[in-house]
């Protein structure tokens, strides 16, 4: 047997338990893991069921929906996606490089940052153009070097930074950009607080962007501010609750029948 592994320690306050993946349902999961090839986006490790476990993680945070509206992101023209759980939201990360960018030691930004806020800048009519893209490629950047954490005890973690810096994402680039990132990282090189900088500009300028919705009939602009995100959330709840059951070893036949 592999010997028992050391678990970091999570600080006080900062689970966020909107990041869980309960309510997207199953098959968005399998999707985003098979267009993967069942390898962490970051690492590029293949999961492992018990001891590298692939999980599906919200680049816009669920929380954030009730916060700075994800809904009203749509539509005022910051963002396309329908729901919080499109696939152009979600990236499947092995527990191991989940837990390091859930708190903060590493994040990542479009390739060409500087680039991207020169040309938003000058024609912040270019967004919904930028938002259509899709494998867009991104730069890779650790942000908290601690040596403590098991993540960055792991060599497929650390080659991500220095062998592998940039990887295609193929989500939605708006997510990307107005989702929340670390204001003071503990450690910022050079090229660091150059790409942060001109990230926070750009994040400004997409959030002051505003145009209607493109769509004739678009769903969550006709509906209420939950959109499609309360349907996404029920099928995943029932897909939830069916899993629970076959772990438990429920029966799903009913009081006094036979099963035959």
């Amino acid at each position: 047997m592999p010997p028992k592994r050391k678990k970091d320690k999570v600080p006080k306050g900062r689970y966020d338990s909107s990041q869980s993946s309960v309510n997207v349902p199953l098959q968005i999961k399998e999707d985003i893991k098979r267009l993967q090839d069942k390898r962490c986006w970051l690492c590029n490790h293949r999961a492992h069921k018990i001891l590298r476990p692939l999980q599906i993680y919200h680049i816009f945070p669920k929380a954030i929906r009730k916060r700075y509206r994800f809904v009203m992101h749509h539509k005022l023209g910051q963002i396309q996606l329908h729901n919080i759980h499109d696939r152009g939201n979600l990236i499947a990360l092995c527990s191991i490089c989940h837990f390091a960018y859930q708190y903060d030691q590493w994040t990542f930004f479009p390739e060409d940052t500087t680039n991207w806020r020169q040309r938003v800048e000058a024609t912040p009519q270019i967004i919904p153009e930028y938002n259509s893209q899709r494998n867009i490629v991104f730069r890779r950047l650790l942000l908290c070097p601690d040596p403590d954490s098991k993540a960055f005890q792991d060599n497929h973690y650390k080659s991500a930074f220095t062998d592998n810096p940039t990887k295609i994402w193929s989500g939605e680039p708006g997510v990307v950009v107005l989702r929340p990132i670390p204001l003071n990282p503990p450690s910022t090189t050079a090229e660091l607080k150059k790409t942060l900088h001109d990230f926070r500009v750009l994040q400004s300028l997409w959030v002051e962007y505003e145009s209607q919705c493109s769509e004739e009939k678009c769903p969550i602009c006709q509906s209420n501010n939950e959109g499609e995100d309360g349907k996404e959330d029920e099928e995943g709840d029932k897909d939830f609750g069916r899993s629970r059951k076959r772990r438990k070893g429920i029966s799903k036949r009913q009081p006094g029948s036979t099963g035959q």
